[in-house]
């Protein structure tokens, strides 16, 4: 599965991703907690 797959909603995915990257919104439907290694679940934006 790929961000290219038609099927899938970019929006949706919720990946584990660098905090200061800059595709990443916060989304407050989620609990967007800082994890121990500095990484947060977050929404990913193309």
């Amino acid at each position: 599965m790929s961000f290219d797959d038609p099927s899938v909603d970019v929006i949706d995915w919720y990946l584990l991703v660098p905090v200061d990257d800059s595709r990443v919104v916060l989304d407050s439907s989620k609990d967007n907690k800082l994890m121990g290694n500095g990484y947060i679940n977050a929404s990913f934006i193309r």
